[in-house]
């Protein structure tokens, strides 16, 4: 959320969308920074 700047509902759209693969570990959520940065890059 934070480096995205985004709201939690957003994060969750894109992860139940597919846009976000996340991972659980012990009952948390967590995401690649990859995958995070990948969704900073604009689509053309």
């Amino acid at each position: 959320m934070r480096i995205l700047q985004v709201s939690l509902s957003s994060v969750d759209r894109w992860m139940r969308a597919g846009k976000l693969k996340a991972f659980g570990i012990e009952g948390r959520v967590y995401f690649k920074r990859t995958d995070v940065e990948a969704m900073l890059t604009p689509i053309n």
